[in-house]
This record gives structure tokens, sequence and C-alpha cells, in this order.
């Protein structure tokens, strides 16, 4: 991507080794093998139980100029909507708008 220059403000030099980065080291040591056994029961029925993560800042905006990204997976299926956001404060609207009509 970097060398296609598909995404502005990412540059990358391959000539050299990349300096160890703190963060990603930390955000590594952090990943962890799923557990077997789950905490309550499953959900029986198609978007019974969701489950939603919003994050960001991403350090690289979209070219639609989007910084968030809201994640929201149904426990039944395991199917996975990602939804990216221009600000954190669009995910309740959002929200509101697009799921509470699906869901009810």
């Amino acid at each position: 991507m970097a060398q296609s220059r598909a995404v502005n403000g990412m540059t990358i030099d391959l000539s050299e080794i990349p300096p160890k980065c703190d963060s990603c080291i930390l955000g590594k040591q952090t990943i962890s093998t799923i557990p077997k056994v789950r905490e309550g029961p499953k959900a029986t029925d198609r978007l019974e139980r969701i489950h939603v993560d919003l994050s960001g800042p991403m350090t690289v905006t979209s070219r639609s100029g989007r910084k968030y990204s809201m994640n929201i997976m149904d426990d039944y299926s395991s199917y996975v909507w990602s939804v990216p956001l221009r600000l954190k404060s669009e995910a309740v609207p959002h929200w509101m708008e697009n799921w509470l009509m699906i869901l009810t």
C-alpha cells in the first residue's frame, strides 16, 4: 500500500530495519488464546445478543475522512459488521438510526 501510494500519510523507508515500536510490542503482548469455556449461555437466535467495540482514533485517516471504527458482532452467528465513523460521537446516532429498527 505504501509503495503504490494508496494511503496518504503512510511513509515507509525499506532501506533500513524499522525501529521497534513500544506500543506495538505492548499491543502484541496482550494477545491471548480465546478461552474454550464461554461466560454465560450463547444466544439462541440472530441478533438476540450483540457485542459492540468502538476503536480509534486511527493514526491514518481513511480517504473518506474516517478515523474511528465501530465493530458490531452477533453472538449467535459471530457475524461482524464494521462501521467507519468520522467522530466517536457519531456512534450513538448511527446506532439509533440504523440498528434499533433492525433489532425491534
